[in-house]
């Protein structure tokens, strides 16, 4: 399996038919960009994130769009310099992806994006975490190509 990190800047359109893995957040966020892109109203993009965050769980919006988001609450504070209960269920939720892929999504291709509104960089342990479970457990799960976004 091939993992890649890079700085996506104008180039997203390359991975519009990649299912995209994100955090469950509206507003002015990635999660509005690749919905947006593949037609996806601004009202259901946020009752969707709304939905993945109130059910505290891994949403996908699959088949409408290749998006699957991830409960912001798996993030912490800025400021939060103990991370490791985030850790855990950050990874608990890649681990469900990789399940919920082989049952049902059968994506090839992932796009890891992480970043949070105004293009805010991923943590590098939340980084790590994803070159971890993906890295070392996605082709398993189907999965040939996973690139991060930086």
């Amino acid at each position: 399996m091939q993992l890649t990190k890079e700085v996506p800047w104008e180039e997203t359109h390359r991975y519009f038919d990649w299912h995209k893995l994100l955090w469950a957040q509206s507003g002015f966020s990635q999660l509005d960009l690749f919905a947006g892109a593949h037609g996806v109203p601004k009202p259901d993009v946020a009752r969707f994130a709304d939905d993945c965050n109130r059910r505290n769980r891994l949403v996908t919006l699959a088949p409408a769009a290749p998006i699957t988001a991830i409960p912001i609450s798996r993030l912490p504070d800025p400021a939060e310099t103990d991370i490791q209960d985030y850790l855990a269920l950050f990874l608990a939720e890649l681990e469900q992806f990789l399940l919920l892929n082989e049952a049902n999504l059968n994506a090839t291709d992932v796009a890891v994006d992480l970043r949070l509104g105004g293009n805010q960089p991923p943590r590098p342990e939340y980084i790590d975490a994803v070159e971890q479970v993906l890295g070392q457990r996605g082709e398993a799960a189907g999965i040939r190509r996973v690139t991060i976004f930086l």
